[in-house]
């Protein structure tokens, strides 16, 4: 059954998905091409000219999207990976939505000290695709782990590969860097940056709301 915060958490990108309909009508045919190409595709993305406040409703599309699927497929994955704490879903929601752009900020600093000349809704827009493939992921694989965990693994690894690869090559792109190898060390710093950021806020917001582990 759903509590009263879990129909929230799904009515909003409900929601958000029915007017980024009207703003940009080109995404899905951007998000398949992206898959192939997509350093050019990000540009071509770039030339679209997307309103600012799509991307920053896209943003929190996906984001709520993600935090709907780990919700849902939870105890697969508890059951994949290793346990995590149980949250209410609107804290989750907005643990990530701090965290994630948290990241998306670092890519954005950290790519212009490398030299880059991105704009912050650039490294954003393009972040929003990124996390989407991340998301239909968390979906899918548990999935295919009732069936076969040993292909789960391997599409599982190639999966992550190829994921790297079209972060990094995005990246390049909405920075402008000649070589991949300077964002894939960006890749590399900003996660790392991330990895410290949470083991002190989430906790540090968890214990102050008082969500303990029995929750």
């Amino acid at each position: 059954e759903y509590g009263e915060e879990q129909v929230i958490l799904i009515s909003l990108p409900l929601f958000a998905l029915l007017h980024l309909a009207h703003e940009v009508q080109q995404i899905p045919g951007i998000a398949l091409s992206m898959l192939r190409e997509p350093r050019s595709t990000a540009a071509e993305l770039f030339r679209l000219g997307v309103p600012r406040e799509a991307a920053w409703l896209s943003f929190v599309l996906v984001i709520l999207l993600y935090v709907i699927a780990v919700e849902r497929f939870l105890p697969m994955a508890e059951a994949l990976v290793m346990p995590m704490p149980r949250l209410p879903p609107l804290l989750r929601a907005g643990l990530e939505l701090f965290s994630e752009l948290f990241l998306v900020w670092v890519l954005w600093k950290l790519g212009g000290a490398f030299g880059g000349q991105g704009r912050f809704e650039q490294v954003l827009l393009v972040f929003v695709f990124v996390w989407m493939y991340f998301t239909v992921a968390v979906v899918l694989l548990p999935i295919l782990a009732a069936f076969s965990f040993t292909l789960t693994g391997l599409v599982g690894m190639a999966f992550f590969i190829h994921w790297i690869w079209l972060f990094i090559s995005v990246m390049a792109e909405a920075h402008g860097f000649k070589s991949l190898w300077t964002s894939f060390v960006l890749f590399v710093l900003s996660w790392m940056a991330l990895f410290l950021f949470s083991l002190f806020f989430s906790p540090l917001v968890i214990g102050v709301i008082g969500v303990g582990s029995s929750v």
